[in-house]
């Protein structure tokens, strides 16, 4: 069964993904400004609240929370990955010469 689940979940992330970035590429290019996902993220904050109605002012402070949020959250992901990647290299290297004194 696990490899059901594995190639299933696989599956769906890999659809998942596809349709987040025709989202993102749709979004990228209705509003060539925002270019990052902390700007998306700004805008998105921004307006949350307002119903999508263009005439109720954009949420300043809203938006600039939303953007530093997820500046963090990035910032974050790719620190926490290269140190994964340190750690998994480590682990590789101890096996690769397990049989030598280093």
């Amino acid at each position: 069964t696990g490899w059901t689940i594995g190639v299933l979940f696989t599956l769906y992330s890999a659809v998942l993904t596809y349709f987040t970035g025709v989202i993102l590429g749709e979004i990228c290019t209705l509003h060539p400004r925002l270019h990052s996902y902390p700007l998306i993220a700004e805008e998105a904050f921004a307006r949350l609240g307002t119903g999508g109605d263009p005439t109720v002012p954009r949420r300043e402070l809203q938006g600039l929370i939303g953007k530093r949020f997820v500046q963090a959250i990035q910032f974050a992901c790719f620190f926490l990955t290269g140190i994964a990647e340190l750690i998994f290299f480590q682990q590789y290297l101890a096996q690769l010469f397990s049989k030598y004194d280093v």
